[in-house]
């Protein structure tokens, strides 16, 4: 998924199920419903997120996002984003040098590098 309007229209189309999943009361099916589509939505981002990178170099993929997340994270959500960010890239560096892979271990060092450069210490 190279065409840069089809990557924003993907990552519009993750913010709508998002939006209902985090406005939904617990136990309710419109989690259940957000659930299924985020992971059948996932399954196929795979290959896009390899081609993408870290979406921090592509802001326009994190605005088409939080445009069809229905709005901007608020500063507390920024903080936990970056936070998952890092618990995510430092899992990625476990698992790649503890099984020898490259792929994953390459992943998460721009998430590193990022955080560093926006003073995430």
């Amino acid at each position: 998924m190279t065409d840069p309007a089809r990557r924003r229209a993907a990552h519009r189309q993750a913010g709508r199920p998002l939006r209902r999943f985090h406005d939904a009361p617990p136990a309710h099916q419109a989690q259940d419903a957000a659930v299924n589509v985020v992971a059948s939505t996932a399954a196929g981002l795979d290959e896009h997120i390899a081609e993408a990178g870290d979406r921090p170099d592509h802001p326009e993929l994190r605005a088409s996002l939080f445009e069809g997340y229905g709005r901007t994270p608020t500063e507390a959500e920024e903080r936990a984003l970056a936070a998952f960010a890092a618990a995510d890239a430092a899992g990625a560096l476990a698992y790649g040098a503890r099984h020898g892979d490259t792929f994953v271990t390459t992943r998460g060092r721009p998430t590193v590098e990022r955080l560093t450069r926006e003073g995430r210490r």
